[in-house]
């Protein structure tokens, strides 16, 4: 290897610097653009559960109104 400037080095350095900090705010506005996401998936979770807690409810009752309940032996 040859004798390196130091003032080389220095540019070196620097430069794999930015391009390691480039990569970074790359990655950190993936990590935002995927918090996002998961929010939405979330919502949606919520909102899907509620839903299938109003038609087991729902279920219920018709299965009372016709009569259609287990009985639980003691």
């Amino acid at each position: 290897m040859a004798d390196n400037d130091p003032s080389d080095l220095a540019v070196m350095t620097f430069e794999m610097l930015k391009r390691i900090q480039t990569q970074l705010d790359r990655m950190e506005d993936d990590i935002q653009n995927l918090k996002g996401r998961m929010s939405s998936v979330e919502t949606g979770i919520g909102q899907m559960n509620a839903r299938l807690d109003t038609s087991d409810k729902r279920l219920s009752r018709i299965e009372r109104r016709l009569d259609l309940t287990d009985t639980v032996a003691d």
